[in-house]
C-alpha cells in the first residue's frame, strides 16, 4: 500500500483552501536504474526530476555508496523494454513519484519462460502480491484515522508525527486559525484513491468547525 504524503507543506493552510488536488507533480513518476533515470513523460504537464537529481548527484558524490554509480543519463520510460536493460539481482533501484515518496525496488529473481505461465504478453507484467489495506490511526487521540503528518513540531509527541482533523486543528491553531508554533505539515493520503474520501472527510470538519462557531455566537448572544 502507497502512503503517500502531499506535494507541498500546508502548515499556513490547514483548511486546504485553492489546492490542487490534482497536481502535474502528482501525475509525474521516474525510476533510477544504475547510472541512469527513466522519465515517465506520457501525462501532458509531467515534470523531469532528472536534472535536479544529476546536479544533486554530482555536487554531493561522496555520498555515493562504494560501487554505486552516479545517475548522469537519462531515459523515456515509455521507450524502454526490459530487454534494454541491464539488471543486477539484490541491487537496490529506486521508484520516484507524487513530487518525492521513494520506493527501493530490488529484483530477487529471473528465470526462463515456462509452460505454465500466461503466453499473452499483453498482460505482464502480471501483480502477484498487494499487501493489505493499512489505515494508520492518530497519534495524539487514537480514535479517529490520521489525516495529516508533521515534521520538525515541537509540540508533538514524535517527528513525525500523524494526526485527525480535529486533534491537528486543536493542538497547532488558535480558535481565529493563527498558526501557533512552527513545524512542517503535510496531507497524508493512505493511496492517490483516497484523494475524494479526504476531501469529503475534510468538508465534514469544516461543517463541524462552523456548527460549533454558530453555537458559540448563540450562546455569547443568549
Amino acid at each position: 500500500m502507497d502512503l503517500a504524503l502531499s506535494w507541498q507543506d500546508n502548515c499556513d493552510n490547514p483548511m486546504l483552501e485553492d489546492v490542487d488536488w490534482n497536481s502535474k507533480t502528482r501525475r509525474s513518476c521516474a525510476i533510477l536504474l544504475d547510472d541512469t533515470i527513466y522519465i515517465d513523460k506520457r501525462s501532458p504537464g509531467y515534470v523531469d526530476y532528472s536534472d535536479e537529481i544529476i546536479k544533486f548527484m554530482d555536487i554531493h558524490s561522496d555520498l555515493l555508496s562504494r560501487g554505486q554509480q552516479p545517475i548522469t543519463k537519462t531515459g523515456d520510460m515509455s521507450e524502454t523494454r526490459f530487454i534494454d536493460l541491464e539488471l543486477h539481482l539484490g541491487l537496490p533501484y529506486v521508484f520516484i513519484h507524487q513530487g518525492g515518496c521513494e520506493h527501493l525496488i530490488i529484483v530477487e529473481q529471473v528465470r526462463l519462460f515456462h509452460p505454465g505461465d500466461d503466453p499473452r504478453v499483453a498482460n505482464y507484467p502480471r501483480q502477484i502480491f498487494r499487501s493489505g489495506p493499512r489505515r494508520l490511526s492518530c497519534g495524539i487521540c487514537s480514535e479517529r484515522f490520521a489525516r495529516w503528518i508533521t515534521f520538525n513540531d515541537d509540540d508533538a509527541p514524535s517527528s513525525p508525527c500523524y494526526f485527525c482533523f480535529d486533534c491537528f486543528y486543536m493542538l497547532h491553531y488558535s480558535a481565529d486559525g493563527e498558526r501557533l508554533n512552527d513545524f512542517n505539515a503535510y496531507v497524508y493520503l493512505e493511496n492517490m484513491d483516497d484523494r475524494v474520501g479526504y476531501q469529503v472527510a475534510l468538508q465534514k470538519f469544516k461543517d463541524s468547525i462552523k456548527h460549533q462557531e454558530k453555537v458559540k455566537v448563540k450562546k455569547e448572544k443568549s
